[in-house]
């Protein structure tokens, strides 16, 4: 398996750990994630001493180098003019999942 297709594979993983919004699952934060680097990590755990997979440290590292130098996705679209009022929790995570299936797609075809 290449490279490009474990990270989509970590990715997808994350899928199933990160929160939909801010009914059922969301309240069980055991579970679930807001974030989708910490989705990330808790999809991929890793062995011995290391905390997660080099697939998931990669597409970590991937969507930091996105985000260009902003800590989450919220910031990152204020720094591009999206008003706060327009990023609601419900919203953020429609977004998040999106944006992932996004990643997802764009890893698993090049």
């Amino acid at each position: 398996m290449t490279s490009r297709l474990k990270i989509a594979k970590a990715m997808r993983k994350a899928v199933e750990r990160l929160a939909k919004g801010s009914g059922k699952d969301y309240t069980s934060r055991w579970f679930m994630n807001e974030f989708i680097c910490h989705a990330i990590e808790d999809g991929n755990p890793g062995k011995g001493t290391f905390m997660y997979t080099d697939a998931a440290m990669r597409a970590r590292t991937a969507i930091h180098k996105r985000l260009e130098g902003c800590e989450t996705l919220e910031s990152w679209l204020l720094k591009k003019g999206i008003p706060s009022t327009d990023l609601t929790f419900d919203r953020m995570q429609a977004h998040r999942h999106k944006w992932l299936k996004m990643l997802i797609k764009e890893y698993e075809t090049k």
